[in-house]
């Protein structure tokens, strides 16, 4: 496995240092469409999507517009600022790209690298809670099957009504 990470990355938001890190996917199986919801960071927490190019001349398109916002070269990344609370960001890429979303509650930050939106994903997922602070997750779903997730065993619904559409993409 190799991991890319950032030791002590400083949020502008608070006093917080965190590592932030991931495990590199094979570039086979990148996509060129991604999303990235906004977590809890606070508002001056620089929650940013990172759009990565492993090609040269990738075109990135932000949020369903046809007008490029970048256009890379292998190596070079676009980062897309999360600032608004519930807000979302919708990439598309002319390429396969790296996708990593830096998010996380307060001004304690992770990140992760985002799978593709033609990744089928899991229809169950397990976690476990270390400590009794705040916990958040963040959904990404088809228009559709909004009130298809419960959170087990405490059998806590998750209602449609917490979910809304994504800025270009035609409330798919």
């Amino acid at each position: 496995a190799i991991s890319i990470k950032d030791d002590s990355n400083h949020n502008p938001s608070g006093g917080c240092y965190d590592l932030m890190l991931d495990q590199i996917v094979p570039v086979n199986i990148l996509g060129t469409d991604y999303i990235a919801v906004k977590g809890a960071l606070n508002t001056t927490g620089d929650e940013s999507l990172f759009l990565m190019a492993v090609e040269n001349n990738t075109q990135v398109f932000m949020d369903g517009s046809a007008t490029p916002v970048a256009t890379l070269f292998a190596g070079q990344y676009y980062r897309d600022y999360l600032t608004a609370a519930g807000s979302s960001a919708y990439a598309r890429t002319s390429k396969p790209v790296y996708a990593i979303h830096v998010t996380g509650f307060g001004c304690e930050q992770g990140m992760a690298i985002l799978p593709p939106l033609n990744c089928a994903g899991s229809t169950s997922v397990s976690f476990t809670r270390s400590t009794n602070e705040a916990f958040f997750l963040n959904l990404l779903v088809r228009n559709g099957s909004q009130d298809d997730f419960v959170v087990a065993p405490a059998t806590a619904a998750i209602p449609a009504s917490a979910f809304q559409a994504v800025p270009g993409t035609s409330g798919e």
